[in-house]
């Protein structure tokens, strides 16, 4: 393609006819141009730019003197030809989009002012751009050649502004860079700092806290990555070391706080519950003060002493939760392009900008409950960069499970090709809705307990533990509990599961949903569970709790509890029934399997259900851990609901029945004690097995219902 005109060519010739007394001059005045263009850019584009040109300047010139306030005339002149060369390198990125372009125009400034470091062999197939074969006619007038590009696995590599590679495995996926929100921006603004770009390739913490830091010199790509990995491994290391203070505050239960930590040290690895744990062992370990702000620029966590290193971290939305770096920004008095536009000649010589893109189209794509995908398409380049590295298209994907209200009056047992709109095979018609055949038979539907009794009568029978009577009705409760609640819940249970199969919706004059998920608050936790801050948890409704006037607590009669027969609800989610199912959906969700329970039927062999990729309320149950013991253990006083496995008989679309298990979340009267659990949250508990999660030596196991 042709060499656009009054870029780098147009530079170079100037430069290289002035004089040795005129090339500052020189430079200095094309760094002021070079300012005037960039600033008129996107706040994103501008920090993408100036990021890449630090990158390049990093890997062919010597690194600048370190400021300090006794600088010399020389140290700060030296300081000042950086920062010009750091302005035309990204004016030379905004004109042509050519990172070699741009790697050219340092070497040559490097040359021209005795700051290149020894320069590599040259590349085979790439031109060398020399300005005097140039200016004399001679040599290729076509030095632009595209980029090179070499896909390093697990490295990300830079093809263009916002575009990163980052291969995964044997696929590679493209993303876009995030960027400061408004709130963001004017916050550092008020505060003298400013934002710097990392890479979103699940290190971005551990890069954002080394550019953070005020003693923080450019390193070269690689070096950066090296010491963004050590970073990353001395944190788990410092959390492993400390796991008897710190595993309370590890938030998943289907996962050991070893195995989260040693995961941790992983490259890439992000969005695991142990990593809400790093910028506390970050602080500390480093000896730093560190504050993250979050999109709405409010100071959201701050972190280590109070006397360490002042840093400053932003966290997006972005890609499920991304960090950016913060630094000082640079004075009117320390930055030479402010006084570089001011000295600019009033007829500057013409710069052609690059043809403008147009702006891409984001769309947001919910692709289930678990996952949304971010879909970025791009227009097409402009004439004249058709032997660029063009990107057409990027796809992201986040995995977080949401709240959709609207599935608590859905089919439980969903199919897991689509689990959000498609019921398990056995009961869905050709478009995976449920069959006339099972609704037309819903009155056939039975359930039975099959486990789950043995502890609460356990608990009935224990006179230390107020969270059930030991008499009801002038009888021992565990004899109340087998008289007369067992036949309670199964019919309970037969009748919620023919209000699903119906597609009926509970009403405030039936019986409504006496549960519902949102968001824990600090007044929610204790200490040790900080980690679930802004997670999800269970709670009771007001209609749970309270008479309809919404101005009295309801008796102990009309309560959604234990004692009354009455059910929270039943735990939905996909049927994996296979080995392979299994391992599929393991592929498709990478919180597989925070979500999965293992439920036992009529027969020995439980049946996986796990609710990544849709759910109802009961999902967001959560669980209730002592702090500081040797071993986990359940905190038993907080615990107030209990899983409890059933066996309902099912009209298949076949006209044959089917025994399908499922469990049910039912409630102690500890739930509706407003002076023991003040804000109606629910807490369960998943058996003793569960506990091995929690617990380095002893072999880890899926989530089940407890034996009897």
């Amino acid at each position: 393609m042709a060499t656009p005109k009054g870029t780098v060519n147009d530079f170079a010739d100037r430069i290289a006819h002035s004089i040795v007394d005129t090339r500052w001059n020189t430079l200095q005045h094309q760094a002021g141009l070079a300012r005037n263009t960039i600033t008129k850019q996107p706040s994103e584009v501008q920090t993408h730019l100036q990021r890449q040109a630090d990158e390049i300047l990093a890997r062919e010139q010597t690194a600048p003197p370190q400021p300090h306030p006794e600088m010399s005339v020389d140290t700060r002149r030296r300081l000042l030809l950086h920062e010009y060369m750091r302005l035309v390198i990204a004016d030379e990125l905004n004109h042509t989009n050519n990172i070699q372009s741009a790697t050219q125009l340092a070497q040559w400034l490097g040359n021209q002012f005795g700051t290149r470091l020894a320069p590599p062999q040259p590349n085979p197939g790439l031109e060398t751009y020399r300005p005097s074969a140039h200016q004399h006619g001679l040599g290729n007038t076509n030095p632009r050649q595209p980029a090179q590009i070499v896909l390093e696995t697990g490295a990300p590599q830079q093809i263009g502004p916002g575009i990163d590679v980052e291969t995964v495995g044997s696929s590679s996926e493209l993303r876009t860079r995030p960027a400061p929100t408004v709130a963001q921006r004017e916050i550092l603004t008020q505060r003298g700092l400013e934002a710097v770009d990392t890479v979103p390739n699940g290190d971005c913490l551990f890069e954002a806290v080394l550019v953070s830091r005020p003693d923080y010199q450019p390193l070269q790509p690689a070096e950066l990555r090296r010491r963004v990995s050590d970073l990353r491994q001395r944190a788990a290391d410092y959390l492993a070391a400390d796991e008897t203070r710190l595993q309370g505050f590890h938030g998943n239960p289907n996962q050991s706080y070893e195995d989260a930590v040693r995961a941790l040290g992983k490259r890439g690895v992000y969005m695991n519950d142990s990593a809400d744990l790093v910028p506390y062992a970050l602080a500390h370990m480093l000896g730093l003060r560190l504050t993250v702000v979050d999109e709405n620029g409010r100071d959201a966590a701050t972190y280590g002493p109070e006397n360490g290193v002042q840093v400053t971290l932003l966290r997006t939305l972005d890609a499920g939760g991304h960090y950016l770096g913060v630094r000082a920004m640079s004075t009117a008095a320390e930055r030479p392009d402010v006084q570089m536009a001011e000295a600019a000649p009033a007829e500057p010589p013409r710069i052609h900008p690059r043809p403008t893109r147009s702006q891409p189209r984001v769309r947001r794509v919910e692709l289930d409950q678990g996952r949304t995908a971010t879909e970025t398409v791009y227009p097409p380049e402009p004439p004249g960069t058709e032997n660029e590295v063009q990107i057409l298209w990027t796809r992201t994907i986040q995995h977080q499970l949401t709240i959709r209200p609207e599935m608590d009056h859905a089919f439980p047992w969903r199919d897991p090709r689509d689990p959000v709109h498609r019921v398990y095979a056995p009961y869905a018609d050709d478009n995976g809705q449920l069959h006339p055949a099972v609704r037309n038979r819903v009155d056939h539907i039975t359930a039975t307990i099959t486990i789950g009794q043995s502890q609460l009568e356990r608990i009935a029978r224990n006179p230390d533990d107020p969270r059930l009577p030991l008499q009801v009705d002038n009888q021992p409760t565990d004899a109340y509990l087998k008289n007369v609640v067992w036949g309670q819940l199964e019919k309970a249970v037969a009748t919620e599961i023919k209000r699903l199969v119906r597609g009926s919706t509970r009403t405030r004059s039936s019986a409504p949903l006496p549960v519902t998920p949102g968001p824990l608050r600090q007044q929610h936790l204790l200490d040790h569970e900080r980690a679930l801050l802004n997670k999800n948890g269970l709670f009771l409704t007001e209609d749970a709790v309270l008479t309809r006037d919404g101005k009295k607590r309801r008796p102990a009669r009309e309560w959604s509890s234990l004692l009354n027969g009455r059910i929270l609800g039943v735990y939905l989610g996909a049927v994996l029934d296979t080995e392979d199912t299994i391992a599929a959906w393991g592929q498709t969700y990478a919180s597989f399997p925070d979500y999965r329970m293992d439920v036992t039927g009529t027969t020995k062999r439980p049946t996986t259900m796990s609710a990544e990729g849709a759910a109802n309320a009961i999902a967001f149950a959560n669980v209730a851990l002592e702090a500081n013991t040797s071993r986990p253990a359940y905190d038993r006083s907080r615990i107030n609901a209990y899983f409890v496995n059933f066996a309902v008989r099912m009209p298949d679309r076949d006209g044959g029945y089917r025994n399908q298990p499922i469990a049910v979340l039912v409630a102690l009267d500890n739930a509706f004690d407003d002076q023991s659990n003040p804000h109606r949250l629910i807490l369960t508990d998943y058996g003793p097995d569960y506990l091995s999660y929690f617990d380095k030596n002893k072999k880890k196991v899926i989530k089940r219902e407890p034996e009897e």
